[in-house]
C-alpha cells in the first residue's frame, strides 16, 4: 500500500479525464475549459488544465461538439468521423493527461500520457457502445 501512498495525488484525476475524454471529447474539453467561468470551482484546476479555459478553447471545443452532433446524424458522415477520431482520441487523452502532470518528472508524465491514451481507448469503446444501444443523442433537437 506504500506504493500507492507515493503516487502524486493528481494522478486520481488522470482516470477520469482520460476516460471521459475518450467517451466524448469535446464534451470533455468544453466542461474543463468551462470551470474558470463558471465560479462554482474556486482553485484553480491541478498542472496546466487551468489553461484551458481561455476563450478561445472555449469556442473551438463547442464548434467541435457542435460538429460532431451534426456528424453523427447520418451513417456516412458517423463512420468517417469515428475513423479519423479513433486515431484523434487516445491521443487527446494522453494530452490532456499530460496537461494535468505537466508539474511532474518525465518518467511519470510518459507513464500517464501511455495510460491516459489506453483508458481514453476504453473509454471510446463505451462511448460507442452507448451510441449504438440508443438513439441519436440530437435527433430531437433537429428534427
Amino acid at each position: 500500500m506504500t506504493w500507492l501512498q507515493d503516487l502524486p495525488a493528481v494522478f486520481l484525476m488522470l482516470v477520469p479525464i482520460a476516460v471521459a475524454a475518450g467517451v466524448d471529447q469535446y464534451l470533455t474539453v468544453l466542461l474543463l475549459a468551462l470551470v474558470p467561468h463558471t465560479g462554482l470551482w474556486e482553485a484553480a484546476l491541478p498542472g496546466a488544465l487551468d489553461d484551458l479555459g481561455a476563450i478561445s478553447v472555449l469556442g473551438v471545443a463547442l464548434g467541435f461538439y457542435l460538429l460532431e452532433a451534426m456528424a453523427e446524424r447520418r451513417t456516412g458522415s458517423a463512420l468517417a468521423w469515428n475513423a479519423i477520431h479513433g486515431l484523434i482520441r487516445p491521443m487527446a487523452g494522453g494530452l490532456l493527461v499530460l496537461l494535468l502532470l505537466v508539474d511532474q518528472p518525465p518518467l511519470v508524465q510518459a507513464v500517464g500520457v501511455l495510460l491516459g491514451g489506453l483508458l481514453s481507448t476504453s473509454g471510446e469503446i463505451a462511448g460507442h457502445r452507448g451510441r449504438c444501444s440508443r438513439p441519436s443523442r440530437i435527433s430531437s433537437w433537429w428534427g
